[in-house]
């Protein structure tokens, strides 16, 4: 879309990111706005409260920024990344681009949080040309209207964060291994109604087959289909014991495609049949 702010030159442009029925901003991160502006002195923000949080790489001309009760300047070359459920006021210094996303999920909000406090909100580091090469990508994808599922998104947003950490940070909060076992445990979660292939997590994780099944049971100590099994069992007892499902709605909430066959799993599991599991006082 375009943009018609005051201060942002025509040619500027902004798109809404798009969530499905499933989404939750405690446990999903989504992008909910991103954008490639064009701006003039007289472009600026100020805000008691937003909902999301924003990152920003400075492409040319300076940025300025209010928060925390600080003043900063973000230039050229530069990541500016803010809690914007702080209050916030930032402002072009004259001609400037800058390139940025507004995103939403409470554990991405508290990593943003962290680095405001380690580092503060304008970073300038090695980790900025690849976030840069990032954002690019996400609003060309917007852009080109291309199919943009939730764990897309969280692969992306984990990207961005963990890009944004100086590389020297001598404790990085997630590695890339990690972070491409939590997208795949959240393509599990999001998808645990279907079916689900070694083949479709490792390619959400970007990974081969091999490689990613290695990483994976690395870092959970469990090989992928046995941990989504896990999930699946973890959520038929929950809707056992908290829903009037039926046997055969419970069994297709949890991907199975026979009440039969979840039964079956289900006794061979737990010792007892989905029903008596349900009356069982545990």
């Amino acid at each position: 879309m375009l943009c018609r702010e005051p201060g942002v030159l025509p040619g500027s442009e902004y798109f809404i990111g798009h969530q499905d029925s499933r989404f939750n901003e405690a446990i999903h991160p989504a992008v909910m706005l991103c954008g490639h502006y064009h701006c003039v002195y007289g472009y600026g923000i100020d805000r008691a409260w937003y909902s999301y949080a924003l990152i920003a790489y400075i492409r040319r001309g300076e940025m300025h920024l209010d928060y925390r009760g600080g003043q900063y300047t973000a230039r050229e070359g530069n990541i500016l990344i803010i809690n914007c459920r702080q209050y916030h006021h930032f402002w072009a210094g004259g001609d400037m681009e800058f390139i940025w996303a507004h995103f939403l999920g409470d554990v991405a909000i508290e990593m943003v949080d962290e680095i405001n406090r380690l580092y503060g909100p304008v970073l300038s580091h090695s980790g900025c040309a690849d976030i840069n090469e990032k954002l690019e990508y996400m609003v060309a994808t917007f852009r080109h209207e291309q199919p943009i599922s939730m764990p897309w998104q969280a692969l992306r947003l984990n990207e961005l964060i963990y890009y944004a950490y100086p590389p020297e940070h001598a404790a990085t909060p997630v590695s890339r291994s990690n972070q491409a076992v939590a997208v795949a445990i959240e393509y599990m979660k999001l998808n645990i109604d279907h079916q689900i292939t070694v083949e479709e997590l490792a390619e959400s994780a970007h990974m081969s087959r091999f490689h990613f099944s290695r990483v994976f049971r690395r870092e959970t100590g469990m090989a992928p289909y046995e941990y989504l099994l896990s999930l699946r069992f973890n959520l038929a007892k929950h809707l056992l014991k908290t829903t009037d499902y039926t046997i055969r709605q419970v069994a297709f909430a949890v991907g199975y495609q026979s009440e039969a066959g979840f039964a079956n799993h289900f006794t061979e599991k737990m010792g007892l049949s989905p029903g008596q599991y349900r009356k069982s006082p545990w």
